[in-house]
This record gives structure tokens, sequence and C-alpha cells, in this order.
């Protein structure tokens, strides 16, 4: 047999494990079980058959799972796999990647967060080899008491063609003091690139109700448009596209625009005595332009917890939502009664990012602006956050 190696999520080091050959079962299984389900063992052998069902996260006394069911001869008779190199059931997997047992006893790349549903454990399931095969090897379940990661995906942009929209009408303008805040990571790539923007159709004297971008020597705008038709610029001294994590925080007061940096790392302000107000086309990861083109400057690189304030932030509240560069819960903050939207990027259960489905979505967990994603696939969710 040979050696391999294999990440440990929850030490963060690399295991040594064995790569054995294929082995598979016939077993009994239940009517609801389904092809590409993992399995546990549920009695003793009957005839010789194993009694599986389909793995329970849910389960506070957890029996691990031993295999994924390839086929099945009946709705009550199946073949599964135990171990080995394990092709077809799956597609769309991401090479190099350990897989994880989900609340629906299929495989994910993220372990499932214990407060959904009741999960009261995880279990590592198989390494990807390519986009539709594996190396089965069945891991023993880890129970999730004790703290647990709050954020562990984010979306990750080509800088081509990906972003995600919501057109038309929504509380996502006005002309009263605001927050736009967000979590980026981007390369050195010299060129202009956009995080989040709301902006009119087609305006030739300025596109933008507002705008979060990164100009093409890496520093940071935040632009409004004010009641009589001027876009107004804050833009950071600094150069932020170093292809590490940062927190943007773009403000209006009422009197003065602001922006941001990681809490406080670098602040810029703007007179901009009122707001425009009225934009419709809201954007992540690129903008609609003047001349009616959408998904313009599109950003390259990953954007994480993004969200929408209905109050401008003091410097205090900047400074609490970097948290010494750890995104924290956004209803736990001290502005959270003014909380509008808030899209998790991946984290939010049913996100998807995958435009191959009419109905993907990357949901808004605070209010009801819900995002679609245009051009992008299902594997640009991604575990790469602050």
């Amino acid at each position: 047999m040979a050696v391999a190696y294999q990440f440990n999520p929850f030490t963060g080091t690399l295991d040594v494990v064995v790569k054995p050959g294929v082995v598979t079962v016939a077993a009994n299984c239940l009517v609801a079980d389904a092809v590409s389900n993992c399995v546990k063992v549920t009695g003793a052998a009957v005839a010789g058959l194993y009694q599986v069902a389909t793995s329970d996260v849910t389960d506070p006394s957890p029996t691990p799972a031993i295999g994924i069911i390839i086929s099945k001869s009946s709705p009550t008779e199946c073949v599964v796999q135990l171990s080995g190199r394990m092709q077809g059931v799956y597609s769309g997997l991401v090479a190099g990647r350990t897989y994880f047992i989900n609340t629906a006893g299929t495989l994910d790349l993220a372990p499932p967060i214990p407060s959904i549903a009741g999960v009261a454990y995880v279990q590592a399931m198989a390494t990807a080899i390519s986009d539709d095969e594996v190396m089965l090897r069945p891991a023993r379940p880890v129970k999730t008491g004790g703290p647990w990661p709050f954020n562990y995906k984010s979306i990750l942009f080509d800088g081509v063609d990906e972003y995600l929209q919501l057109i038309g009408p929504s509380n996502l303008t006005g002309t009263t003091p605001f927050t736009v805040s967000c979590w980026f990571k981007t390369p050195n790539l010299n060129i202009f690139r956009q995080l989040v923007s709301n902006s009119f159709p087609i305006n030739a004297s300025g596109q933008w109700d507002y705008s979060l971008l990164m100009s093409s020597n890496g520093r940071i705008y935040w632009r409004l448009k004010d009641a009589g038709g001027t876009v107004i610029n804050a833009l950071t001294v600094g150069a932020w596209d170093d292809g590490a994590w940062h927190l943007a925080v773009g403000s209006w007061d009422g009197v003065n625009i602001s922006i941001d940096i990681d809490g406080g790392a670098e602040i810029v302000t703007a007179a901009c005595a009122n707001r425009f107000g009225t934009g419709t086309q809201f954007s992540i990861g690129a903008f609609i332009n003047y001349t009616g083109i959408f998904g313009a400057a599109p950003f390259p690189g990953n954007i994480d917890e993004v969200a929408y304030w209905d109050v401008e932030f003091t410097p205090a509240q900047r400074v609490e939502l970097y948290n010494a560069g750890v995104p924290t819960k956004l209803t736990t903050h001290s502005a959270a009664a003014d909380l509008l939207s808030w899209w998790r990027m991946g984290d939010a259960p049913g996100d998807s990012t995958n435009t191959a489905n009419p109905a993907a979505r990357v949901y808004d967990v605070a209010g009801s602006n819900d995002v679609t994603p245009v051009n992008t696939e299902g594997a640009d969710i991604v575990l790469d956050v602050p």
C-alpha cells in the first residue's frame, strides 16, 4: 500500500494516511438513500449484507460513515464503496481539497456549521483527485463542542466577467447617512477594479450613486454622487493590492464622505454636503457603467462579508468591525440595529455561485436583497477568509 498525505482541518497539519485499494460491499439501505450519499452502519449484517442508512451529522451520538453509495439495484439494495479511488459519482470537485459530510449526507468542501440544524459532529470523507474523482478515506467523526470558526468561505472573482448583481429599486440607496463595508484580497495587477457599487443604468454626468473601488495603482476610492450631480471622491494614499486581506469601510455622515482601511490604518475624508441617491444597479465585484455596460471593471480576487448599514460609522465602530483582522457576526456589532443588508459570500445556507442553475443566489441574511451571480461557477465559493 502507498503512503499519502491528507490535510487535517482540525489541526492544520498534514496527516500520513495509507491509500488502500478499492473495497466495495453489497448492502441493504433505505428507499430514501441515494447514490452519492455517505452511509453509516445501522445494524448487524443480514444474510451477509451490511445494513446502512444515510449519515446524519445532527446525531449527537455519531455513528461514523463507512462509505458512499455508488449504485442501487433496487430501492432497498445498494453497493457501498468503503475505500480507494471513486470516479463518476460526483462532479465539479476541486482537486486536492478535502471533502466533508454535509447536512444532506453528501459531500461538501467545508464542514457544516454547528448552528445549522443542530449539527453535532463533522467528518472528513474524501480528497478530490480531479473534478469527478476522489480518494475515499473515511475519518473518525469529530464532535463540534467548543468554539467554531464563524467565517470560512469567500467568493473568488476571476477579474474577467464574474460578478453579483441586484437590478431594480431597493433600500440600498437614499439621501440619509450610510456605510458600506467589505473584506477584500487582491494581488498587484495594475488594473482598475470594482468592489461594491450602486449605479444608474445610463447617466453620462456620473454613473455612481456610490462606489467602493480600487484604482490601477492599488489605492481605494470611496465615491458618492451629491445632489447636484457631482461625484465626490475620497482616495487612500496607500496601495492595498498586496495579496493580503483588508477591510474597507466607506461612510457618509451628511457632511463628509470617508474611506477607512483596516479599522483606522488609513482614513481619508472629503466634503460632501448632500447625497443624490436613487441608484438602481447594485453590484458586487463589478459595476454597470454610464453607457449601460454590465460587469465593467471586474474584480480579480476574493470578496467577503459585504454589508450596507443605514448609519454612518464612528471611528470606534470601524475599529470594532475590523476586530483585529477577524470578521465577527454583524448582528452583535454596536450598529446592528442599522444593518440593512449582509451578504456572507458563501457562508449563508443555500449560497451558490453556480450560474448553471438559474435559481442560484448569494443571500442577504439581514434583509431581502439577495444578489444573483453572473458568469460564476460553483467552485468560486472558496475556503479563503480573513
